[in-house]
């Protein structure tokens, strides 16, 4: 038999509180029901599963009504009291609707509706009490999901067969209609041992007791120790239904557990009805395996965390190794940054001692001695370009001279003695020559000024050596 759970008409959703009315007897399930006052009002649930069916009590001596069925929205089915004479007993546990073949894998609602009452003035004979429906692998279950397994089912086993030795209760004024799925198990017979497998975190034991009975019964767990259960007698002779015979600790919810019950002694005897199993929230499924087993869905999930955990080591070391490849870019472009602007400080900071500046003799004492007096003579510069104005600088030393300065004189020039105005010409050229040092342009190293100081020096000298000739001559 396929899986199935039960939800109680307290977990219904209703449209108008109202207009329904809250019943119970202890023959229906959590003891509770509801009926409508009116026309009109709806109750509904949402599931996922493939079958659904609803389930309730019918009362004697009451007029015929109808009650609509949607799923989804869509009219799918209606249901007529039948007519049931005031002398006779109410009916527990009647189906009202089942739908199949519904998408497994889809949120469906199913909805019901009171279409018909013809006394406003009387309840309804429809007892809504509870729902059952086949889930699915898409199935979300919580801490209230319980599965119903009736004691009809074919996964509970008997030590002995049914028709021989499981007997109704003695006594009592009831109908099978009285229990869930319509009948129950009764035996007095010790060697009787019923075994129940199952998967999930918790079990509850629901039965009867007989009149005036006090039976006393073994509940064994896996291998765990044998829990003896009495009942106690009961002041009237009325059958209780839904009782509670044993419910067990907290369980681990993933692995199969097994249940032996059977009576022990006293009067009566084990009147089994139905189980409630608690699966394990979110579990993808309750007595059908999901295909695979524990141990392979555990190595999965391991393998997946060791997977992510290598992943994340490779991503953390690879971002780490191009952090440091970067920093060590930085730090050598750097460093090349720093060398290119020494060695530009160094082209053009000079030190005052390497600055030469051109040596031009006076031609006669008098022109000196008037240069003296009248000052040093004022004559307009050519401009000098910026460094930044040729984007690759000439190495090559540029000599800036006033205007209209005369070159320096060589042997080849001079042709005779000068006169005096040439004198003064040339004293003026001198002292202007030797307040006006010459600019200097370009990229150089420091060991390049020196040596163009040096250079500078021994044109100097030259150009004193060939004035002096002049002057002999």
């Amino acid at each position: 038999m396929s899986d199935v759970i039960i939800v109680d008409s307290d977990d219904f959703q209703l449209s108008d509180r109202n207009k329904w009315v809250r019943n119970g007897l202890p023959r229906e399930y959590g003891a509770s029901t509801f009926y409508a006052v009116e026309v009109g009002p709806t109750w509904s649930y949402t599931f996922v599963g493939s079958t659904v069916e609803v389930l309730g009590a019918l009362r004697p001596g009451l007029p015929n009504t109808d009650v609509e069925f949607y799923i989804d929205g869509s009219l799918a089915g209606t249901f007529t009291s039948p007519t049931i004479d005031g002398t006779e007993k109410s009916r527990w546990h009647q189906s009202f609707f089942k739908k199949t073949g519904l998408d497994p894998n889809t949120n469906h609602t199913i909805q019901g509706r009171q279409a018909t009452l013809p006394d406003p003035n009387q309840k309804g004979p429809i007892f809504f009490d509870y729902i059952l429906y086949t889930p699915s692998k898409k199935t979300v279950f919580d801490k209230t999901t319980r599965f119903f397994i009736d004691d009809r089912d074919t996964r509970v086993n008997f030590s002995h067969p049914r028709a021989e030795d499981w007997v109704l209760p003695s006594g009592g004024n009831f109908t099978y209609d009285d229990f869930f799925g319509r009948g129950i198990t009764n035996t007095t017979d010790p060697s009787n041992v019923v075994t129940f497998s199952f998967t999930g975190t918790k079990i509850e034991v629901f039965g009867c007791k007989d009149v005036l009975s006090t039976p006393r019964s073994n509940f064994t767990l896996d291998s765990n120790a044998p829990a003896f259960i009495s009942l106690q007698a009961e002041p009237d002779d009325e059958l209780r239904y839904n009782v509670a015979l044993w419910e067990s600790p907290a369980l681990q919810g993933d692995v199969q557990h097994t249940l032996r019950m059977n009576h022990v002694d006293g009067t009566g005897g084990l009147c089994l009805d139905y189980f409630l199993v608690t699966p394990a929230v979110q579990s993808p499924g309750f007595f059908e395996s999901s295909g695979l087993p524990p141990y392979a869905i555990a190595l999965a999930v391991l393998t997946g965390v060791f997977g992510l955990i290598i992943i994340g080591g490779l991503a953390w070391w690879f971002l780490r190794k191009r952090r440091r490849v970067r920093s060590g870019s930085q730090s050598m472009s750097g460093g090349e940054e720093e060398d290119k602007d020494v060695e530009q400080e160094l082209s053009f900071t000079v030190a005052p001692e390497m600055m030469v500046t051109p040596f031009s003799a006076t031609s006669s004492s008098a022109g000196a001695e008037q240069q003296r007096h009248s000052g040093p003579v004022k004559t307009p510069l050519e401009p000098v370009r910026s460094p930044s104005a040729n984007a690759n600088p000439s190495p090559n030393i540029i000599e800036q001279r006033p205007k209209g300065a005369a070159s320096p004189l060589s042997s080849s020039d001079v042709v005779g003695p000068s006169t005096t105005q040439e004198q003064q010409s040339s004293g003026d050229d001198a002292q202007s020559r030797a307040t006006s040092p010459p600019a200097y342009q370009g990229v150089g190293t420091l060991e390049n000024a020196a040596e163009i100081g040096s250079s500078e020096k021994r044109r100097s000298q030259s150009i004193q050596e060939d004035e002096g000739q002049g002057l002999a001559i």
